[in-house]
């Protein structure tokens, strides 16, 4: 399979190459012949046009037939001797031969006459064709009209056309004969052209073979950055980039879920093994293991309730409920529920400033647990007696959601991180709140999941000792979330109302 490309390009390119040189050839032979031919045809018709003027000048000055005649045959046999030694002249009235110059390469005007007789040559110069014995004869025939003598004159002169072909002959066992070499050599070179050529491919295939899962830190050798193959290298690399990314997360996110699963489990487990001791208990006791091992199960299933849907949305397999609502009424509600857990913690939540109506398109059960993570996170860090605020404002693309606490905000060489799966800036923060996945580093991961599948934004505005500020911004028409509802609007699915 390796060779299949190679000979492949080496066809392609022989058959380019033998195509070029075949028309080459041929376009080469043709005209070739053409012009020896056209130099035949000229040399006669030269031979014909100084007869001519031979004759019209030996009647004009004899002024007699037989005079001219004989004038006429002088001159064919001295001047045209020297002049045109190759081709046969003759000169016919009616039919009668006046005179001929035998050529070294001609027909005699004897045989001409058998073939042409009874032939009617128009006025000019007529060119043909003869084949005598085998050998073939140019011929051109002239009327002349001899105005002294008043008289129609039949110039006949022709030639073998033997050295023609005999030269075209050589040129044509030239071209056979170097054609299918130079077609041998350009294979040979363009297979190993093609094999050098292809050297850098068969490298990385080979190297390719040797990467494994446990060993994606290695990379494709790049000798050229700028040409074809030093661009396939780089995008594979790229792509063995991604996927050590893609495995590195993977790994971690196995880390850290089990580290996380295993926490409740354990504390869930010893209070049972305590529980099931030999020494009696009191029914007090025996409650409270039971709200431990609940508590601790009901983290368990938040756990494994956000990895589940962290999951599905790796594999682009969670399904969405798009409807048409209103953001500001999502907003109260996460306002209710962030005062119920701000009631036992001592911190206040309210609305920052009055709500405008906001009308949205997306999965709203998705965009309520978001604004719960993100009020929820607010009340944890926020100590007793300080506030949190929510905003909700439009923007020239859609709305801006603006959670606000009062706590002692995130260390700058956290902030990069923070929305990472199962990263915690606090270690050692309690973990016992279940609501909107807290106490396991999952919930801003959701968050920015959940923003990025409505086609926006969440980040974190500002973080000091002042508190920290997080901003969510939620285009109208962007997301693939929103476009399908707006098709489910359009044909009258969707309809927003006010509860």
């Amino acid at each position: 399979m390796r060779s299949t490309l190679r000979i492949r390009l080496t066809l392609w390119y022989l058959g380019v190459l033998a195509t070029v040189i075949v028309a080459f050839s041929a376009g080469f032979y043709a005209l070739l012949s053409k012009n020896f031919r056209t130099n035949l045809d000229s040399g006669l018709r030269s031979a014909a046009e100084v007869t001519a003027l031979a004759l019209n000048h030996e009647t004009e000055e004899h002024l007699g037939k037989l005079e001219g005649e004989e004038s006429v045959r002088l001159v064919l046999n001295t001047m045209h001797q020297t002049s045109f030694p190759r081709p046969d002249i003759a000169v016919w009235y009616g039919g009668t031969l006046v005179a001929e110059k035998p050529g070294l390469a001609g027909l005699p005007a004897a045989v001409v006459a058998s073939r042409i007789r009874g032939i009617q040559y128009p006025g000019g110069y007529n060119y043909s064709t003869l084949e005598e014995r085998g050998t073939r004869y140019r011929l051109v025939v002239a009327n002349i009209w001899v105005p002294s003598s008043k008289a129609q004159y039949l110039v006949v002169a022709n030639e073998s056309m033997t050295p023609l072909e005999s030269e075209m002959g050589a040129v044509g066992e030239i071209l056979l004969g170097t054609v299918p070499v130079c077609l041998i050599l350009a294979a040979v070179g363009g297979y190993f052209l093609a094999r050098k050529s292809l050297t850098p491919v068969l490298a990385m295939a080979q190297k390719a073979d040797h990467i494994t899962s446990r060993d994606l830190d290695e990379r494709i050798p790049v000798e050229q950055h700028h040409d074809e193959f030093g661009l396939l290298a780089d995008s594979f690399n790229r792509v063995l980039d991604r996927l050590q990314d893609t495995f590195r997360q993977q790994r971690q996110f196995m880390a850290d879920a089990s580290h996380e699963l295993r926490t409740p489990m354990s504390v869930a487990l010893t209070a049972t093994q305590v529980s099931l001791e030999g020494r009696p208990h009191s029914r007090e006791e025996l409650i409270e293991t039971l709200e431990v091992v609940q508590s601790q199960m009901l983290r368990l299933r938040r756990i494994v309730e956000d990895m589940f849907m962290l999951a599905q949305a790796d594999s682009g397999v969670f399904g969405t409920t798009v409807t048409t609502f209103y953001l500001d009424e999502i907003v109260q509600e996460s306002i209710r529920a962030g005062r119920v857990l701000g009631a036992a913690r001592g911190v206040e939540v309210r609305v920052g400033e009055s709500l405008p109506e906001a009308e949205f398109t997306g999965d709203e059960g998705l965009l309520r647990q978001l604004l719960l993570i993100l009020v929820d996170n607010a009340v944890k860090y926020t100590p007793s007696g300080e506030l949190v605020e929510v905003w909700l404002s439009s923007t020239s693309t859609g709305y801006r959601l603006r959670v606000a606490d009062s706590g002692t905000g995130v260390a700058p060489a956290d902030q990069p991180y923070i929305f990472d799966r199962f990263y915690r800036a606090d270690k050692g923060r309690s973990r016992r709140q279940s609501a909107a996945g807290g106490g396991a580093g999952l919930g801003l991961a959701i968050a920015r999941w959940i923003t990025q599948l409505h086609g926006g934004s969440v980040w974190l505005e500002h973080s000091d000792s002042r508190g920290s500020v997080f901003c969510v911004d939620l285009p109208v028409e962007k997301s693939p979330v929103v476009a399908e509802g707006a098709k489910v609007a359009e044909s009258g699915g969707l309809a927003g109302s006010r509860s």
